[in-house]
């Protein structure tokens, strides 16, 4: 945290944050994140670490079922999230085994340079655990 008096992120840069692809998966389960507290005479409870359009709010209290209701989700999110990332990254090898390829940062700046000059060129794109095949142009840059 910034040491502001909003206790701002220090990825946040006007109101937008400068690593939102590669963001933390407390970000991504933003505004649901649980942190133990302890207090002086030694009893645990849990807290809520932001509330919704309150980055940064501490010290809310969550009941007991409320916060396993909460951690259930999150490792919902978290489970689902890896299982996605895990069966992409395995078809993306299945793919790239199955038709001996390789990456070619050449070919890969040669088809970019085709698409800016508006000629049409196939891509791969992961849908629903299958990759799909289509065309992208200067037009249309990203699937429909």
């Amino acid at each position: 945290m910034k040491n502001d008096e909003q206790g701002s992120c220090w990825f946040l840069e006007n109101d937008r944050c400068r690593i939102y692809d590669q963001r933390f998966s407390v970000c991504r389960i933003y505004p649901h994140m649980l942190r133990r507290n302890c207090d002086s005479p030694g009893q645990v409870t849990w807290r809520q670490f932001a509330r919704l359009n309150k980055h940064g709010e501490y010290g809310q209290v969550i009941p007991d079922d409320e916060c396993l209701s909460l951690a259930r989700e999150i490792k919902e999110y978290e489970n689902a999230f890896l299982a996605h990332q895990i069966s992409f990254l395995e078809t993306i090898h299945d793919f790239f085994i199955t038709h001996a390829f390789r990456h070619d940062q050449k070919l890969y700046d040669h088809q970019v340079q085709r698409v800016s000059h508006g000629t049409p060129v196939k891509v791969m794109v992961y849908h629903a655990g299958e990759l799909e095949e289509h065309r992208i142009t200067k037009e249309n840059p990203l699937p429909s």
